[in-house]
């Protein structure tokens, strides 16, 4: 393994993915999955967990762990009209929360044009509520 000082810090901050690793030790990520693919094949790391990887196309990423032993089995691929459904089901959400938003500042708009101020009712002295209570 090359820089074997730089190496062995990545592994004592094992368990973690290749990128998460990189990042926490402010090296190269590139830097980090071939010293962690030497380490794999050399059989002093192995795969504990798979986590989807953030900010990316969601492909899986190994979780590396200290010591030999089995490595866990990538998991299955999601069906592709699952995919396609869990998709279509974050749009149509996405879409109702900004038609929601859109209402909402179209509501605004309105009362603004009537002059009146979006301001919560206050009651006035005399009347019941709190300003009677003084």
């Amino acid at each position: 393994m090359p820089n074997h000082g730089k190496s062995q810090r990545l592994l004592d901050a094992l368990p973690d993915s290749a990128k998460e690793l990189a990042e926490r030790l402010g090296i190269e990520d590139s830097w980090a999955r071939r010293v962690l693919a030497a380490a794999h094949k050399a059989k002093k790391i192995h795969i504990v967990a798979w986590r989807r990887r953030v900010n990316t196309s969601g492909d899986l990423a190994p979780i590396f762990a200290r010591g030999a032993g089995p490595d866990n089995p990538r998991p299955t691929k999601e069906p592709y009209n699952d995919v396609r459904r869990r998709y279509r089901a974050k749009r149509v959400a996405v879409a109702a929360r900004e038609a929601s938003r859109a209402a909402v500042r179209a509501l605004i708009a309105a009362q603004a044009q009537q002059g009146h101020e979006a301001q919560p009712d206050v009651p006035q002295e005399g009347q019941a509520g709190h300003a009677a209570l003084g």
